[in-house]
């Protein structure tokens, strides 16, 4: 199910209302809270994710692995670092300055696979431009 949020002027006037009530209500939270519960008390959307995804956007450099894309179904199991690269050179992202590029070994110590790391913002942007899903819009 894909979500696209659309404020009418009478849900700005309700959410108008809800700051007035935690002003009123002398309510000191952190903008995960509030986004918590304004979408709670009038959205009801999924926004699991949130915890997660705040916690990787908040940190510096290249820590978010490509396969955290699988995690948030932006791709589907079945594609592979190709189709990641695919993605990366669609939107002109460059190597060592939007993501890093990161050789591991397989379980087998053997074989060789590529691992595509994201900085915060590159991971955000894939996220939003996802085809398969529209949650992170």
């Amino acid at each position: 199910m894909t979500h696209i949020l659309i404020i009418s002027q009478k849900m700005q006037e309700k959410i108008s209302e809800f700051n007035n009530e935690l002003l009123g209500e002398n309510k000191d939270i952190t903008i995960v809270e509030y986004a918590r519960e304004l979408n709670k008390k009038y959205f009801n959307i999924d926004i699991s994710f949130i915890d997660d995804f705040i916690d990787m956007v908040n940190k510096d450099g290249f820590n978010i692995s490509h396969e955290t894309l699988f995690k948030y179904e932006i791709i589907k199991k079945g594609e592979s670092s190709n189709d990641v690269l695919r993605i990366l050179e669609r939107y002109n992202f460059e190597d060592g300055i939007d993501y890093a590029r990161k050789n591991a070994r397989v379980d087998d110590g053997r074989t060789e696979k590529i691992i595509y790391l994201f900085s915060p913002d590159v991971f955000k942007i894939i996220c939003m431009r996802s085809k398969n899903t529209r949650k992170y819009l």
